[in-house]
């Protein structure tokens, strides 16, 4: 189905994120993956019909992997991914949408993803 133009909304909000790990790729790009929960609230319309609500959270797990490509941007090889995975029981509407696994993703056209070294501790 197509949702027209200014007819859909989305705001997912987060808590509780963590660092998963920090790696270094074979191309030397750095790799962070990040995992944790967030509120997901989901408005689409079509027409007269509209389902979700921009109030109304409804509770998913994620994972992002970042890749900082070096200054510059996307044009420098960063990029995200975002997947969100929707329980039925819990997220109702955003599973219907979505189905049980979405990723979104994009060109980057404005920013920077900034990976710095991972920290070692000492074990105390």
């Amino acid at each position: 189905m197509v949702i027209p133009e200014h007819n859909f909304f989305m705001a997912m909000y987060s808590n509780d994120m963590a660092v998963v790990s920090i790696k270094q790729a074979a191309d030397g790009k750095r790799v962070a993956k990040l995992s944790g929960q967030l509120g997901c609230a989901t408005q689409a319309g079509t027409g007269a019909i509209t389902v979700g609500s921009r109030e109304a959270a409804e509770p998913a797990f994620f994972e992002i992997e970042a890749v900082d490509g070096g200054p510059g941007g996307g044009a420098a090889g960063d990029s995200f991914a975002f997947t969100v995975y929707f329980d039925p029981a819990q997220a109702p509407t955003n599973h219907a949408i979505f189905g049980p696994k979405a990723t979104f993703t994009g060109e980057m056209v404005a920013g920077e993803v900034t990976i710095d070294a991972p920290v070692t501790l000492p074990l105390v």
